[in-house]
């Protein structure tokens, strides 16, 4: 057997031993793990477009938005 081959079958046996990896979160979760970080505390934020807009208009301020694919 050749050096490069019985090197290419090691990687594959060391692979296959590796431990699961959990899942990534999702991003609702990704949210409220960055929800109450104080960058993002110190405002009242909200994720509802409809009630972003309420505020800005009782407040004669404007919307900011940022949309994602994520839904969020």
């Amino acid at each position: 057997m050749s050096a490069a081959l019985v090197l290419l079958l090691l990687a594959a046996l060391a692979r296959g031993q590796q431990e699961p990896t959990a899942p990534p979160p999702s991003a609702g979760q990704q949210l409220q793990q960055k929800l109450p970080q104080p960058f993002l505390a110190r405002h009242d934020w909200s994720t509802d477009y409809d009630v972003a807009k309420a505020r800005a208009a009782a407040g004669g301020k404007l919307v900011f938005g940022y949309f994602t694919t994520a839904g969020y």
